[in-house]
């Protein structure tokens, strides 16, 4: 049995709608340089702020007060996704978005030609999928 290239995988991986909408959403949470979103303790996103990410992504709200990320279910599985992945570094606090997150959209959008997806690259991806996939299981790798 052969398995296509690591490059074809990546592709693959990073086309899966999982995968965009969590890398959507660590775009989002950088916002710009050294940009970071604010957590509450248990690690989710605060209330406000998962207002906001969901007016910027069109999820519909639940009525009344939004008491908990959790509470909306499209925002929470990208976000699941996205901590999983390695896609958002939490720290305390705060959440940032990986340091290869431009690289791995730039591939997942190829929105200017085909990108060279490097095998470090193209590992990192298939990790994030394997990572994301691995969510719904109760899995997560150390």
């Amino acid at each position: 049995m052969s398995f296509p290239p690591p490059e074809d995988l990546a592709r693959a991986a990073l086309a899966t709608e999982p995968l965009r909408r969590a890398l959507d959403l660590a775009e989002w949470i950088g916002g710009g340089a050294g940009a970071s979103r604010e957590l509450t303790t248990t690690g989710v996103l605060r209330p406000a702020v998962a207002a906001e990410a969901c007016r910027a992504f069109g999820i519909e709200l639940p009525s009344g007060k939004l008491r908990s990320a959790k509470d909306v279910e499209e925002l929470q599985r990208a976000w699941e996704v996205a901590v999983a992945g390695d896609l958002v570094l939490i720290g305390g606090n705060r959440v940032t978005p990986a340091l290869d997150v431009p690289q791995l959209i730039a591939v997942a959008r190829e929105e200017s030609g085909p990108v060279e997806v490097k095998p470090d690259l193209a590992e990192r991806a298939i990790y994030a999928w394997l990572q994301g996939a691995a969510v719904p299981l109760g899995v997560r790798a150390g």
